[in-house]
């Protein structure tokens, strides 16, 4: 095959098995780029759903606080008596309208007795309300709220479904989304005296939930407990079923198979052809009193849409990214590729060449007779018989060219034995690296007389057809002045061992270009080493730093970097460790060595000096710096500098980051009435329970007197609230000593994207004065 053919062909291979490569490659990152996106959409999705499913929690068990407290309003205004007064009714008319006025968002807010009568209505009135007039108050005794309420027993609450304010019997415009809650107001012998009933202004949940969802990628839906639409996103679709004369239709209606997936409260996802559904059926819990609660109606559906649409524009998205490194990646491999076949090809037309150029080199040899090299040319047989070796050989070895064109002496037979298995090795490794040519290390002739000469020579290699080495052309030269040089050398470097050996601290000898170790005393060995043998390409920060890269940057400075710069000695200080791992604090003084210019540094001499016991006693002082004595834990200094540090790595790394504060409830009378030293160990021990109870990860610092903060990295608003929730309990329930049973009010907030450390300080520690205001020995979180 001509050259030329040759090289077209395997350039035909090496595209064809670039273009498979590639196909394989972007089938395989695809699969794994489709499966982290829509594992990051479902995640993203999951997480939203439990924000949705605390958030209508939280309004709805809102909704019921508000309702139990004016049901008890009413009862100690006097309504829960046969025949209330007119003052009772006046009295609660005015707290129903301040009520309303407060909270602005009830539509109305109504007192009914028990024949089913109005006798107290407050309209909101736009955020004004107004007590209706006793001569436009109604009866209404048989609509369903009345009837089903007035039968459940005290304390229970009954729930309407959520659906649009009627009026007259036509659907209230604009569309007001309406949710009715009642209970019945008993006497002192439970018998009933009518019902308290909220209208809430359903639009308040739902912005909440829209709220929620604005930045969510794929579609929401919110639902009845029928899966009717109560939010979607074709808006037309929206109370529907409040609107008999349009078409009437649902979500199971137009997506039966995951409607009918939706079997049960909690979490669940279901994938169809329209993409993935991440859905929730939640109802509002019961009440955590031991009067049972009624809440049938109040069921919701939520659910989020991820359609395949999407999932293919993100995954095409994420591709996109990709594509430049995978071009890279093949434009390299294949320029890789191309470079070694031309590189293969021209070998084997330089071989051919070098075949045919050793006659011309055997017709030319006679220029070499008169030099110091010797030009030998030898046999790849048993023993290394010599065809050719120039005259120059007798004044060097003292052996005629005729000895050993005869026969009578071979290659082999003037070896050195002890050199005679280097020459067989590095001549099988020039057969298996196909090498034209190489470089003997030095080895030893053994001459005439008995002496024994160093030689270096240049070695060409000769090949047959298939390959095989047949023949060596040498080029040997005479290096025993070398040799003997080196010797001397060696003698004065053994002379200044034994003299840096002397030396008490660990010392080393470094060069400057490549910090490996010329010289290190026994010192140095037995810290660094355990007294063994140092390898001779070990460098000065794998010797004392056990790692493969030099010391750098401002809190690791390099001696001979500094040398570099100034050319003038330096001292730092290290953290080394020795043969044990165990860490050693060195004070380094580096001196540089000049060559013999006086203007390059080529080594630098550095002593090591072990300073750990003063760096121990400095980090202790540091640390009780940062300590509060009474309780062991961070102080407010120490806390303040944290949090600063923890707000900037959380915005870098855009993760989440809470913060809560406790305040130990009454703490004062604790110390009037026991005492400070008692009071003392109470914040002690309040400690130890709280240490107890959180992650390695947060920190507990005292924030003054009895207030105390916690920053919990990496913790979502969920997080936050349980640890927080947990404390508060744990503290509850805890027998202090001499005290007893006493409680703690807490605080906490999640960092915002422009919050400062005092901007979140200061909205946990408005979330605390709510606790304190609510009546202690809770939990406020502020989002």
């Amino acid at each position: 095959m001509q050259p030329n053919h040759r090289l077209t062909h395997h350039l035909l291979l090496i595209l064809l098995g670039l273009m498979l490569l590639a196909s394989l490659i972007h089938w395989g990152l695809r699969a794994q780029v489709q499966e982290r996106v829509e594992q990051k959409l479902h995640d993203q999705s999951v997480t939203l759903l439990r924000q949705l499913n605390q958030q209508l929690q939280t309004d709805l068990k809102e909704i019921r606080s508000d309702l139990l407290y004016l049901t008890d309003q009413a009862r100690q205004n006097g309504l829960a008596q046969p025949q209330p007064s007119a003052q009772a009714i006046a009295r609660t008319g005015i707290a129903f309208k301040v009520f309303s006025r407060y909270k602005r968002r009830y539509d109305q807010v109504r007192f009914l007795d028990a024949e089913g009568m109005e006798r107290v209505r407050v309209n909101a009135n736009q955020g004004q309300p107004t007590i209706v007039p006793a001569d436009q108050l109604q009866s209404k005794a048989h609509r369903y709220y009345f009837t089903e309420t007035i039968g459940l027993p005290s304390g229970a609450i009954y729930t309407s479904p959520f659906d649009l304010n009627v009026e007259h019997g036509e659907v209230e415009l604009p569309l007001k989304p309406m949710l009715r809650l009642a209970s019945p107001v008993s006497d002192a012998q439970s018998n009933k005296r009518g019902i308290v009933i909220l209208n809430y202004l359903g639009r308040h949940l739902l912005n909440d939930f829209l709220a929620l969802t604005r930045d969510y990628p794929g579609r929401t839906y919110l639902l009845n407990s029928e899966g009717r639409y109560l939010l979607s996103p074709n808006k037309l679709q929206e109370w529907n079923f409040m609107f008999p004369d349009l078409p009437q239709v649902g979500f199971a209606q137009d997506h039966p198979l995951i409607w009918s997936q939706i079997t049960q409260r909690g979490i669940a996802s279901s994938r169809t052809a329209e993409g993935r559904f991440v859905h929730l059926r939640m109802r509002l819990p019961n009440s955590q009193s031991s009067l049972s609660s009624s809440y049938q109606n109040c069921e919701f559906v939520l659910i989020l849409q991820i359609p395949e649409a999407l999932l293919e524009t993100q995954i095409d998205q994420e591709m996109a990214r990709q594509y430049p490194l995978l071009g890279l990646f093949f434009l390299i491999l294949g320029a890789v590729l191309i470079f070694l076949t031309f590189n293969r090809e021209k070998r084997r037309l330089s071989e051919l060449q070098i075949q045919h150029l050793n006659q011309e080199i055997a017709d030319e040899r006679d220029l070499f007779i008169g030099g110091p090299t010797v030009v030998i040319h030898w046999r790849n047989e048993f023993g290394w018989p010599i065809d050719y070796i120039s005259s120059n050989v007798e004044p060097l070895l003292g052996y005629t060219a005729e000895e050993f064109q005869s026969g009578e002496l071979s290659l082999s037979s003037i070896v050195a034995p002890s050199y005679l298995q280097q020459l067989i090795q590095e001549n099988e490794t020039a057969q298996t690296d196909s090498r034209s040519w190489f470089e003997r290390k030095p080895y030893q002739l053994v001459s005439a007389d008995g002496r024994r000469l160093w030689i270096q020579d240049t070695t060409s290699v000769i090949r047959d057809s298939a390959g095989h080495i047949t023949h060596f052309y040498a080029y040997i030269s005479d290096i025993s002045p070398l040799k003997q040089a080196e010797e001397k050398l060696q003698r004065s470097h053994h002379y200044i061992q034994n003299v840096v050996d002397t030396i008490a601290d660990p010392t080393l000898v470094i060069n400057i270009d490549t910090y490996r170790l010329e010289i290190a005393n026994s010192a140095a060995r037995q810290t660094y080493c355990g007294g063994a043998s140092i390898d001779a390409e070990m460098t000065c920060h794998r010797l004392s730093h056990k790692r493969e890269v030099p010391c750098s940057g401002e809190h690791d400075p390099c001696p001979i970097e500094l040398i570099r710069k100034t050319k003038a000695p330096a001292r730092v200080i290290h953290k080394h460790f020795d043969s044990h791992g165990k860490v050693i604090y060195a004070e380094v003084s580096a001196t540089p060595i000049f060559d013999d210019t006086g203007e390059r540094v080529v080594q630098i001499i550095e002593s090591h000096r072990d300073i750990t016991h003063h760096v121990e006693m400095e980090q202790q002082l540091t640390q009780l710096a940062a300590t509060d004595r009474l309780t062991q834990v961070f102080n407010r200094m120490k806390f303040d500098d944290e949090l600063v540090e923890q707000i900037e790595w959380a915005k870098q790394q855009q993760s989440a980051l809470g913060l809560i504060m406790f305040d130990i409830d009454h703490f004062k009378r604790i110390n009037d009435n026991h005492g400070h030293d008692i009071g003392d160990r109470v914040l002690q021990e309040a400690v130890a329970v709280v240490q107890k109870r959180i992650r390695k990860s947060d920190m507990l610092a005292r924030w003054g007197g009895e207030e105390f903060m916690i920053i919990t990295p990496l913790a979502d608003l969920a997080v936050v609230e349980t640890v927080a929730e947990d404390l508060r309990k744990a503290i509850a329930q805890h027998q202090f000593p001499q005290v007893g049973r006493i409680t703690a009010s807490f605080g906490a907030s999640m960092l915002h994207p422009d919050d400062d450390a005092r901007a979140l300080i200061k909205r946990v520690d408005q979330a605390l004065y709510r606790s304190k205001r609510e009546g202690r020995n809770r939990t406020t979180v502020s989002p």
